[in-house]
């Protein structure tokens, strides 16, 4: 029920963000909208000052030239044209034409390109005129100065009519731009609504695929919990059985304690040596072929020490055979001051001369921490063992010569653990170490 409750107020807080959203985006299209709408008046208010200025120049060249004009009637620009001065002094107007029809090109420097032609020829005509001391001779004269007033009223109406233009232009442009903006603004409201409806479809899906995962993950916790509870009840069956195995291997374990294992004894002397060379590390034995001697088999040459136990005092290694002795390789000495001599007795637990000898392996598959350098597996082992003539067995019975035992692992530590040596054990057949066994089948 909560996690319900908790998925309605997350479809009503996903509307409420689409809702902000499409808000923010009605806000700013309206901003963008307001700000080009900014722009385009200050672009026109720039375009109808330059106009105006503009305007303002052409009217102030205009008056400037009105003014000339009238200055040699002696009349004013606010006077009637019509009333003509004629009854002024004529010193007066000596004076005046003295000053105001002096040749001056430089006041044709504001006069724009095209009017400053006619108004040269006019200054050339009234410097002609002064010259010949006849300022006004006929009416046509006059007639100039009246088309230059009528020339700036014609010049005064065409600013307003372009202003007027102007303004009509500005009054159409808005009226323009509004229609286009409002149905834009219809159109986007309506793509707007059409997003909101896509989206609330989507979460109305998307809370239909949470309320069927729900269900989904509901059902498979539902199941991991039978499950679990299945493991628990075979696990305590496990448990039991493991207890009551394990009580049967300590109570086996305190009978092997009772009973002794027979540790193997290497005591068998199957020939001696003749003939050692030292120097040359080699020399020969007085048993041959015939006694089941192969080339690549390993001796142990040693000597009888106190109580009759062996000394080993080096190896020995198969180089040729015949039928009834052999050549052999001193491949170590482990002593310098004990060499190999003449009479030394030769060894080695896995050879006999009449028949092969029988053995079994009990323990791990690899033997560890061995105290020579070669570490074989007991395949490699087996293999060695029958190439020297001798049988390894799989199960430990009672022809069965000696058991060679691999050293345990750190999961098993005491040798019960491992049925060929409780067998072995029982059956009184005695065992040896493998890094005792080992170092008969060379490196």
């Amino acid at each position: 029920m909560t996690r319900d409750r908790f998925a309605s107020q997350r479809g009503i807080g996903m509307v409420v963000v689409v809702i902000m959203v499409v808000i923010a985006i009605i806000l700013a299209v309206t901003s963008l909208l307001l700000y080009a709408r900014m722009q385009h008046l200050q672009v026109t208010q720039k375009e109808m000052q330059q106009t105006l200025k503009n305007e303002q120049a052409r009217y102030a060249a205009t008056a400037r030239n009105i003014a000339d004009q009238l200055t040699a009637t002696g009349l004013r620009a606010q006077e009637d044209p019509q009333e003509l001065p004629t009854s002024r002094d004529d010193d007066e107007l000596k004076k005046r034409s003295d000053v105001l029809f002096e040749p001056m090109p430089e006041k044709l420097a504001y006069v724009t390109e095209p009017n400053r032609a006619p108004l040269e020829a006019l200054e050339k005509r009234i410097a002609q005129v002064r010259k010949d001391h006849n300022i006004y001779p006929t009416l046509q004269e006059l007639l100039q100065v009246a088309a230059m007033r009528l020339l700036y009223v014609r010049n005064l109406n065409e600013q307003l009519t372009l202003h007027k233009t102007i303004a009509e232009n500005h009054a159409k442009a808005v009226a323009d731009m509004k229609a286009p903006v409002t149905q834009r603004k219809i159109d986007y409201k309506a793509h707007l609504t059409t997003l909101i409806q896509g989206v609330n479809g989507e979460i109305q899906k998307e809370d239909e695929k949470f309320t069927g995962r729900q269900a989904e993950l509901t059902k498979a916790r539902d199941d991991a919990a039978a499950g679990i509870e299945t493991e628990n009840a075979r696990y305590y069956d496990w448990e039991i059985r493991n207890k009551n195995e394990t009580r049967k291997l300590q109570d086996e374990l305190e009978r092997l304690k009772i009973q002794e294992a027979i540790k193997y004894e290497v005591s068998t002397v199957h020939g001696r040596v003749l003939r050692p060379d030292a120097p040359n590390k080699m020399g020969f034995i007085d048993i041959g072929s015939r006694d089941r001697v192969v080339p690549g088999l390993k001796f142990l040459a040693c000597k009888r020490g106190d109580q009759g136990k062996l000394v080993y005092k080096g190896e020995l290694e198969v180089k040729k055979v015949w039928p009834t002795y052999a050549e052999v390789s001193i491949v170590k000495v482990f002593d310098r001051e004990m060499p190999v001599i003449e009479g030394d007795l030769i060894v080695n637990p896995l050879f006999h001369t009449r028949r092969p000898v029988l053995v079994a392996f009990a323990g791990e598959d690899v033997a560890g921490k061995l105290r020579q350098p070669w570490t074989p597996s007991v395949n490699e082992a087996t293999r060695r063992i029958r190439e020297i003539g001798s049988e390894v067995r799989t199960a430990v019975t009672p022809e069965i010569d000696f058991v060679i035992f691999t050293e345990a692992s750190a999961q098993k530590q005491h040798p019960s653990a491992y049925p060929n040596f409780v067998k072995a054990v029982t059956l009184g057949i005695p065992y040896e170490e493998a890094a005792e066994i080992f170092r008969f089948l060379g490196d």
